[in-house]
């Protein structure tokens, strides 16, 4: 059950029935550089969703893209090979640049309250 003190959504559906569709992605970020004093320069965010990882470098102060990496885990679980100026890979691009986008709550699990 929410509270104001915590955020997210209850995993009891998903533990009363593991198949149940669930989130299209999970949403992440990190600073670059990791340690630093004050504000980062570059701030990563990221989601993966089942089959991609999408990773966008934005300046912080700005929120300019500054570059973006896409990696495909059912070919590249160890992410060697950057596939985001891969012409074959662009509407996977797009749709991952989209929903970061949209954000997370566009990617909640159906039913939501």
């Amino acid at each position: 059950m929410p509270t104001q003190q915590m955020d997210g959504i209850s995993l009891k559906p998903l533990l009363d029935e593991p198949g149940r569709q669930w989130k299209r992605a999970a949403f992440s970020q990190f600073p670059r550089p990791w340690a630093y004093a004050g504000r980062p320069a570059v701030m990563g965010y990221t989601l993966r969703t089942e089959r991609w990882r999408y990773i966008e470098w934005q300046d912080f102060s700005s929120g300019e893209a500054l570059a973006c990496e896409l990696y495909d885990h059912h070919a590249d679980s160890n992410e060697l090979r950057n596939l985001a100026g891969d012409a074959d890979c662009a509407a996977a691009l797009a749709e991952h640049r989209q929903l970061l986008r949209d954000g997370w709550p566009d990617c909640l699990p159906p039913d939501t309250p």
